[in-house]
């Protein structure tokens, strides 16, 4: 048991420490103390905590994997102004990828959430709206398109970068 648990524990500890580019590694907790607090947290309306603890029901990070309640969880970390949970939750809504767990394709709300999360200069959305106009599927405007791949760029995404050809 004592073995297993240092397995655990070494296998948390990579997973934080020694994978930064995945954006979901910091989201690991490794103590049990710790994921108390942020339960608690996410208990009094804490965003970041919510958005967290949607991540743990998402991934099945030591709880059993569970997409209502993780899509619960986003909404409410979205409602509160997170920016990740609004990016996160209208590339939901644009793929449609949980469909019976309380999402469903809707191409509005992906563009209503997407551009919460840009207002907060998320990257990421700024990107996703380019590609919304770009595409149409809300309403084409290539000069909308064309701005916010620009912001999306501006802060190092790659992928509007390619698309503007810079």
């Amino acid at each position: 048991m004592l073995f297993a648990g240092l397995v655990i524990g070494g296998l948390l500890f990579y997973l934080v420490v020694c994978l930064p580019s995945d954006p979901f590694t910091e989201l690991i907790e490794v103590s049990d103390d710790k994921k108390s607090v942020e339960l608690i947290k996410a208990e009094k309306g804490d965003a970041k905590a919510q958005f967290l603890l949607g991540v743990t029901y998402d991934k099945g990070l030591g709880v059993t994997q569970d997409y209502k309640k993780a899509v619960y969880c986003y909404k409410n970390a979205a409602e509160l102004g997170n920016a990740d949970a609004q990016f996160l939750l209208g590339k939901m809504y644009y793929q449609g990828h949980y469909q019976g767990h309380g999402i469903t394709q809707d191409y509005k709300q992906a563009f209503y959430w997407f551009s919460k999360s840009a207002e907060q200069e998320d990257a990421d959305a700024q990107y996703a709206l380019g590609c919304m106009y770009q595409e149409g599927s809300v309403l084409q405007d290539y000069k909308q398109s064309i701005y916010w791949y620009r912001k999306a760029a501006e802060q190092g995404n790659s992928e509007a970068q390619y698309n503007l050809g810079v």
